[in-house]
Order: C-alpha cells, then sequence, then structure tokens
C-alpha cells in the first residue's frame, strides 16, 4: 500500500510541475514532462 501511495504522490507531482510549467509559459517542457507522464503511467 506504500508504493501505492509514493507512486500516487509521485504522479500528482508531475501533474503539478506541468500545470506550473504552462502558467509560466514553458509549453513545450511541459509537454516533454507530459509525454513522460504518460509512458510511466499508461492509463488503462
Amino acid at each position: 500500500m506504500f508504493k501505492k501511495f509514493i507512486r500516487a504522490m509521485e504522479y500528482r507531482s508531475y501533474c503539478m510541475a506541468i500545470r506550473e510549467l504552462r502558467s509560466r509559459g514553458y509549453y513545450s517542457k511541459a509537454n516533454e514532462i507530459s509525454e513522460f507522464k504518460h509512458k510511466m503511467y499508461p492509463s488503462y
């Protein structure tokens, strides 16, 4: 259960980083992180 919690927190940190980068205008970096996030955490 602890591993699942850590994984969820990692996912959340990626989401927050992407949101912050986009709000500051760093769209290309946000897209790079978004692509990495989608590779690491596939949706089912």
